[in-house]
């Protein structure tokens, strides 16, 4: 909900919509002084007061209801989990339905049947074309949490997606880039020869199979150079400069985990850490300082946007002729290798930091066809032909 400052008849007045309707709250502030400074305050008062549950209720227009939930529930869930509602929010739910006035109790499983048939048509910001199932899959996530927590509030009766349909999609299989072992030779070779700003990720990326947030948050109490381990606790996602800044744990509890490294890459730890120490000396205040010590910085010591990791590898990857390959893709390439070079299941499922090896072997194992003919010859030598 936004608000705004009117000055009318020597007063300040919040002037608002809420439940689809205008309203004007005297502020009780005079005009006259200095005193726009706390009618400013006063108004944005007003406005939490009118956000609270005793001033909404479930006769207030869905729009309205949206932007209730989602400064309610910040608090509630992972930083990183609310800036992805919050674009969804912002990007595609509201746009569709500012125009509709629909009130909150008056929604019903058809009106989101339609919305996800537009998604799937013409859901692309930029207006040229549909989104996938997977985007609209993430779109119809949010609306349900969004709609549980009404429910929970006693707000509306049934959640409105649970009787809602999605459109029929063509059956896309999606199959990562997995990378060979040479052409992540030759990836590592270039970052090097380059002095890539990502080059130290991919070393570390290469060598562990951790999630980009992992590395990212990545703290030097947490690189033991003496024991040749790094210990991965945290994760950084996002791209808003609050969320940005705020570390939370791994994905699952099983991404809490010691990872060894080979002499090269601890080689290049040590390098950084006291380049690092001489960029602070030589900048001064001017060096980026941050509540946590980061391995994976600038020269400045700002930190990375997730997004400028992968702007950077993907130049590379571009300019050495090698095919495109999402940074997630990475661990797919770490643990195929692993695997096919005969390290036990349980233990590239600890690698990656899952909770079970089906999860290892569904999503991450890609098998060779060379794993394919030693099966037909084992079927031969068992038949006798």
């Amino acid at each position: 909900m936004r608000g705004s400052l009117v000055e009318k008849s020597g007063k300040y007045y919040a002037v608002f919509r809420v439940n689809g309707k205008q309203k004007w709250v005297n502020l009780q502030i005079e005009t006259k002084g200095n005193n726009k400074r706390g009618a400013e305050r006063a108004l944005q008062e007003v406005l939490q007061k009118y956000l609270s549950d005793d001033y909404i209720d479930n006769n207030m227009l869905f729009v309205d209801y949206l932007d209730m939930w989602i400064n309610q529930v910040k608090p509630l869930i992972k930083p990183s989990t609310w800036e992805g509602y919050y674009k969804v929010v912002t990007g595609k739910i509201k746009p569709y339905f500012n125009d509709k006035a629909y009130k909150l109790k008056d929604l019903k499983g058809r009106h989101f049947t339609e919305y996800f048939i537009f998604l799937k048509e013409s859901g692309r910001s930029d207006g040229k074309g549909g989104l996938g199932k997977k985007a609209v899959l993430n779109i119809r996530g949010v609306l349900s949490s969004a709609f549980n927590y009404a429910l929970e509030n006693d707000m509306i009766n049934y959640n409105f997606i649970e009787r809602s349909r999605m459109p029929i999609f063509e059956t896309k299989e999606f199959t990562p880039t997995i990378y060979s072992a040479e052409q992540i030779k030759t990836l590592l070779s270039y970052a090097e020869q380059t002095k890539s700003k990502a080059c130290l990720f991919l070393y570390l990326e290469m060598f562990t199979g951790c999630r980009k947030g992992e590395l990212l948050a990545l703290t030097w109490d947490n690189v033991d150079l003496e024991n040749s381990t790094i210990h991965i606790c945290h994760n950084r996602t996002g791209s808003k400069k609050e969320i940005l800044e705020h570390l939370t744990t791994p994905k699952t509890k099983n991404g809490i985990r010691t990872m060894s490294l080979p002499p090269k890459v601890i080689d290049m730890l040590k390098a950084e850490k006291a380049q690092q120490t001489e960029n602070k000396q030589i900048l001064g205040s001017s060096y980026k300082v941050y509540d946590y010590d980061y391995v994976i910085r600038k020269a400045d010591g700002s930190i990375y946007n997730p997004n400028s990791i992968n702007r950077i590898i993907r130049k590379m990857t571009n300019e050495i002729g090698l095919p495109p390959c999402r940074v997630h893709d990475y661990r797919h390439a770490v643990a195929s290798l692993l695997f096919e070079s005969g390290t036990p299941l349980a233990d590239v499922t600890i690698q990656l930091g899952h909770g079970q090896t089906s999860t290892t072997e569904r999503i991450y194992i890609h098998r060779s066809n060379v794993a394919k003919a030693e099966n037909v010859q084992t079927l031969s030598n068992a038949i006798g032909i």
